[in-house]
């Protein structure tokens, strides 16, 4: 029944995903986007370092040492959250109207494709822990998008600790019969462009006059005409 569709189910996926992620990125803007990420990296941290500080002030009114410490998580994490979500809007809204608001809202789309494209590959990344690479379907496996998403979960994968890229199932055999690979369409669209740029070379050269030269040097020096007016005149000059 997927088959059936004017485009592979894959692709319009893909393409949903990358174009919510991107818009959302658009109206955020760039700094805001980064500020958030900056957020939560920074409510983490300080949920770990005030752990041991604030759980035995909740365990004072709370007996259960689980749930006390499970109170301390969420409201330390909320609080420091909360906090660095009023400072990067405050920050945002001033970025986006200042002069560079525009590229602001370009960078925050660009990295909201980025994003998009990292969420799909991490989410590939689980899909081969459940459902090795042969065992597929087709309208998964010959999406156009495939080889990108292959090629985008192996980067992801190396960025991963070595024990853990080492547990992953599936990375390893990314790009072996499961498409064209993003390499080698890169290497053609690099070889189209080259071709291009070679065929209106010559296109250019063909459409050249052959009286260019000429009409060059016509117009760097003088003209017989205008040699023999020169003469006359000095020659009256001389004569006079």
């Amino acid at each position: 029944m997927l088959s059936d569709l004017p485009i592979n189910v894959t692709d319009l996926v893909v393409l949903i995903l990358l174009l919510v992620s991107g818009l959302l990125a658009l109206g955020r803007g760039f700094v805001k986007e980064v500020l958030s990420i900056g957020g939560w990296i920074v409510a983490t941290v300080a949920t770990i370092g005030l752990f041991p500080y604030v759980q035995p002030m909740v365990q004072k009114y709370v007996d259960q040492p689980l749930i006390a410490g499970s109170i301390t998580t969420v409201v330390v994490f909320v609080a420091v959250l909360t906090a660095a979500s009023f400072l990067s809007s405050a920050i945002s809204r001033r970025v986006q109207r200042s002069e560079i608001g525009v590229l602001d809202r370009s960078l925050g789309f660009l990295f909201g494709l980025l994003r998009g494209a990292a969420v799909i590959a991490l989410a590939y990344i689980v899909l081969l822990q459940f459902l090795p690479a042969k065992d597929q379907p087709d309208w998964l496996r010959q999406a156009r998008a495939m080889p990108a998403i292959e090629y985008s979960a192996q980067m992801l994968a190396g960025l991963a600790p070595e024990n853990v890229r080492d547990g992953l199932a599936g990375i390893g055999d990314l790009g072996r019969g499961g498409g064209q690979n993003l390499d080698s369409i890169l290497d053609n669209a690099i070889n189209a462009g080259r071709s291009a740029e070679q065929l209106k070379g010559a296109i250019g050269g063909a459409n050249k006059s052959p009286n260019s030269d000429a009409d060059k040097q016509r117009e760097s020096g003088y003209t017989s005409g205008s040699r023999d007016d020169m003469n006359r005149l000095i020659q009256n000059r001389t004569d006079n």
